[in-house]
């Protein structure tokens, strides 16, 4: 991308600098007792005041130029990381990618619209900037958290230019996103394992049903637990980096899949949970260390099925000093937001100390519904049948 100068834009902030400093001449610089064109005391005075104005003009100029095309320089390069972060995420996880910009979509509508209700714009800021933070949009998540904090305790009208800029800023962000996708945001994959595949081919191989095999193919329509997880913890990683902490994540997905439309709300809103966990959950390196443990931390998120209960449980453990979450911040509208995301499922969240310490969330989701355990193996040996995948509903 190349930058263009700024030059010629700072010109007004320039004449204006040397416009005030004639007018500070006459303070600064004795002024002649008798102004006259033939006086040669005035004449050297008024040549000497042309010479210092036009100086404080080309000084004033080269400055605000400078600091125009640092500005302009910055921009291009955070454009350009946020465009490698973006092909990264496309290449590794295209479903997820879509859905992310799509939902993101929808948020920053919610945030535009005038009649929407505070609560609803405060979810959204928050829900945006775990989106954008996925997304490795640095651009929007500055923008997003500064609006955020400009409207937190405020229940009078306020100025929209901030939430118009926010606005702008996806605007441009939403039309760089676009051109790496193609005309009308690109169709979805479908996503298959080499243990998939391999075991598929073995059910084929088996005798096993038609209708068995169909019902396996249509399951890998839906999002794999590992794609949605690792999703999640890409934001852990990417917001402890911010935060100057060190972690591991570790994701468990049961082999289960998950249908996008049913599920996605609550991906959107657990980041509130993941940013609660690593802001205040996680200790920073220094302190784990000073009490005899490893400085790196590590956050474990889980989806598995509860046969005994019946129950999908998703639950995020990390190994820090514990936090008590109805006092956080986070834990009134983004936990607000998870909550709603988790009553729609018909589910519940839990929250308690780990056996070892640290703390544990678990939403809980009885009888789940679109959601498949994926095609395993019950026995290689011959006679066997291939187990059908483990539908928990249909």
């Amino acid at each position: 991308m190349r930058v263009k100068s700024s030059g010629p834009r700072s010109l007004p902030f320039a004449a204006t600098a040397g416009l005030v400093g004639l007018m500070l001449l006459p303070v600064l610089v004795p002024w002649p007792s008798a102004w006259s064109l033939s006086s040669t005391d005035a004449l050297r005075f008024a040549i000497a005041a042309t010479v210092w104005a036009a100086v404080v003009v080309a000084w004033v100029s080269l400055l605000v130029a400078r600091a125009a095309e640092q500005d302009a320089r910055a921009r291009a390069d955070e454009e350009r990381h946020e465009m490698a972060s973006a092909v990264e995420h496309l290449l590794r996880d295209r479903n997820g990618f879509l859905s992310l910009v799509d939902e993101s979509d929808r948020l920053v509508a919610v945030i535009l619209r005038r009649d929407s209700p505070r609560l609803d714009v405060g979810q959204a800021l928050q829900t945006l900037t775990g989106h954008a933070t996925m997304l490795g949009l640095t651009s929007i998540v500055t923008v997003a958290q500064a609006l955020e904090q400009r409207l937190d305790g405020v229940d009078h009208a306020v100025d929209p230019r901030p939430i118009e800029a926010l606005g702008a800023a996806w605007q441009q962000a939403r039309q760089r996103l676009g051109r790496l996708v193609g005309p009308g945001g690109g169709a979805s994959t479908v996503v298959l394992s080499e243990r998939e595949h391999d075991a598929f081919l073995e059910a084929i191989a088996a005798g096993a049903p038609r209708a068995q095999l169909a019902q396996v193919a249509r399951a890998w329509r839906y999002d794999t637990g590992a794609q949605v997880l690792t999703r999640v913890g890409g934001y852990a990683v990417a917001r402890s980096r911010r935060l100057g902490k060190e972690i591991d994540v570790v994701v468990n997905d049961d082999g289960l899949r998950f249908a996008s439309a049913t599920w996605a709300p609550l991906w959107s809103t657990i980041v509130h949970a993941v940013s609660n966990a690593v802001d205040h959950g996680l200790d920073p390196p220094a302190e784990r260390m000073a009490n005899a443990r490893a400085a790196r931390g590590q956050l474990t998120i889980e989806a598995r099925f509860d046969a005994l209960f019946d129950e999908l449980v998703v639950a995020l453990r990390d190994d820090g000093q514990g936090a008590d979450w109805s006092r956080l911040h986070d834990g009134g509208v983004g936990l607000d937001a998870l909550r709603t995301a988790c009553a729609d499922l018909g589910g519940t969240i839990k929250v308690r100390t780990g056996s070892s310490g640290g703390t544990v969330l678990e939403v809980r989701v009885p009888h789940p519904q679109h959601v498949v355990r994926t095609i395993e193996l019950i026995d290689r040996d011959p006679g066997i049948n291939v187990a059908s995948p483990s539908l928990l509903a249909h």
